[in-house]
């Protein structure tokens, strides 16, 4: 009950459900200048759900400026990224969520970035795939058995997870298309291959 606005959804180590929703209200009608709302956070509703499925916790907490895209929770917070509303420049940020407290921390923006795709936490790194601002000219010439496939900049960054001045580490492996995480802490990339087409590649960190 009430989760059909829930944007996002995360569950923790103990079963205990997240979900999030945007409620910050804009109004159609005003006209609004995009610094106006460069530094103003959109606030997000959070509800906490028990093993039986009963509503636990509602709280309002201030966001970054834009929706959350994707929601994680571990060890006592939430982790999440926000893409900037078009009221902004585009910043695809990662932020923490304590779930005592609920104190926002900022801990990196991904600004090569024009939107992240996906977002993963395996072993002590988060790894985002993601579109890049600047496309690099990479040529290449499609697979015989290959229709179509085009390439928009989409890169795998990762940065690990609890470092204080966390550094973006680009992974060298050309054409992802989606990642997934394993149990035995090892990355799953769905990639192009300009000789062999579509596959899969095992990354171990």
């Amino acid at each position: 009950e009430g989760t059909e606005e829930a944007r996002v959804i995360a569950v923790d180590e103990e079963g205990y459900l997240y979900t999030a929703t945007c409620i910050t209200e804009v109004d159609p009608k005003k006209e609004i200048k995009a610094s106006e709302y460069v530094y103003e956070p959109f606030i997000q509703l959070f509800k906490v759900y028990d093993l039986e499925g009963n509503c636990i916790k509602e709280v309002e907490v201030g966001v970054g400026n834009g929706n959350i895209s994707f929601l994680t929770a571990k060890e006592g917070k939430l982790y999440c990224i926000v893409i900037k509303s078009m009221l902004s420049v585009y910043r695809p940020t990662l932020y923490t969520i304590d779930t005592k407290t609920w104190e926002v921390t900022e801990v990196y923006g991904f600004d090569d970035y024009r939107n992240i795709y996906d977002f993963v936490w395996v072993g002590n790194y988060f790894y985002v795939l993601g579109q890049l601002k600047e496309v690099p000219n990479k040529n290449y010439e499609l697979h015989s058995s290959v229709i179509d496939y085009t390439y928009s900049g989409e890169c795998i960054s990762r940065i690990k997870v609890g470092e204080e001045n966390p550094k973006e580490e680009r992974l060298p492996i050309d054409f992802p298309i989606d990642i997934v995480g394993t149990k035995k802490d090892t990355l799953i990339v769905y990639h192009y291959n300009e000789k062999q087409g579509f596959g899969f590649l095992e990354f171990y960190p």
